[in-house]
């Protein structure tokens, strides 16, 4: 397929950018159903017990759209989790559709990428998503608007919260494209910051996850890509400022655990949900790096902890580990 060209904001009339600007900052909630659970997680193999009281649990995966072997493994693997553990829903750190993002709400890669792929019988619950820099070839806002047969799909503009478990922990999903001068949207990403640093501070959450695409420290092929430090730039003041425990991330077809000295965040790149695999290209961060391992992650949280899984499209356990409340 030949690769369209690079969607441009720079192209859109001021009404439009008012428009798309119009549709980020919303509040999604989880289905109050969903929004919490006074039961344990089941204790079989690829689950996180947990204590009784407020609970969720969730998968996280990216960079998956691309329609190979690999993701249709990675996604068998989720599918037998889902239909063994029950997650209450899925994050996509970006990455969605290979090569070049969707076109329409009619686009065919909807069905053979996402709703086939990920069967709803298995996985009836939403997905949240962000756009990764592969959606911004085309239309990445007609990602806003999808919503399909099985009314899953997740994405309320460029950049949105999502409130999850009755206040126990709120995801800040945002767009990272929309900082990279390249892409011509900087007002936009700037207006993105401002919204970030207000929604951060009225979050009375006890967890706050921040969701996007590009990761502000990878040792995979992108480690040395400007972009990364841009992001890390703009990011990491916000983390430590309002004490976000933990950054889920992609781009990077990889698997990955960071922890930086003296950073109250943890970092983490899931970028192996389906797209071709890369070789590690630096040695500077842990405690965790996978590479050519396809995988998803699962996150098990509840009113003192944070246990998070990395797993193999045949569910086993690649690392693992838990972060304690006001630790």
């Amino acid at each position: 397929m030949p690769r369209l060209a690079r969607f441009s904001l720079l192209a859109m009339t001021r009404r439009q950018l008012l428009q798309l600007a119009a549709a980020s900052g919303a509040v999604s909630l989880v289905p109050a159903v969903l929004r919490s659970s006074a039961t344990a997680a089941p204790s079989v193999p690829g689950t996180l017990p947990q204590k009784p009281g407020k609970s969720l649990s969730f998968l996280v995966f990216g960079d998956w759209g691309s329609g190979l072997k690999l993701q249709k493994d990675v996604a068998a693997g989720m599918t037998r989790f889902a239909r063994e553990n029950k997650p209450h829903f899925v994050i996509s750190v970006g990455d969605n559709f290979y090569d070049n993002g969707v076109v329409d709400q009619n686009d065919p890669q909807w069905d053979t990428k996402f709703e086939t792929m990920y069967p709803k019988d298995a996985m009836p619950f939403p997905f949240f998503a962000v756009l990764g820099n592969h959606d911004w070839r085309s239309n990445p806002a007609t990602q806003f608007s999808y919503r399909g047969p099985s009314g899953r799909w997740r994405m309320d503009g460029f950049y949105y919260k999502v409130v999850a478990g009755d206040g126990l922990v709120d995801f800040f999903m945002v767009d990272t494209n929309l900082w990279l001068p390249k892409n011509g949207a900087t007002g936009l990403g700037d207006k993105q910051t401002k919204w970030l640093d207000g929604a951060l501070s009225q979050s009375t959450a006890k967890w706050k996850i921040l969701v996007g695409h590009h990761p502000p420290y990878t040792d995979g092929i992108h480690a040395s890509e400007p972009d990364m430090e841009l992001v890390r730039g703009i990011l990491s003041p916000l983390l430590d400022k309002y004490g976000v425990q933990l950054m889920l991330a992609g781009h990077d077809h990889d698997l990955q655990h960071i922890i930086v000295p003296d950073a109250k965040t943890h970092f983490t790149v899931t970028g192996a949900g389906g797209a071709s695999m890369r070789k590690r290209y630096s040695n500077n961060y842990g405690p965790f790096y996978k590479d050519l391992t396809g995988g998803f992650m699962n996150i098990a949280v509840s009113e003192t902890e944070l246990k998070a899984r990395y797993l193999s499209s045949e569910l086993d356990v690649l690392h693992e580990w838990m972060q304690t409340l006001g630790v």
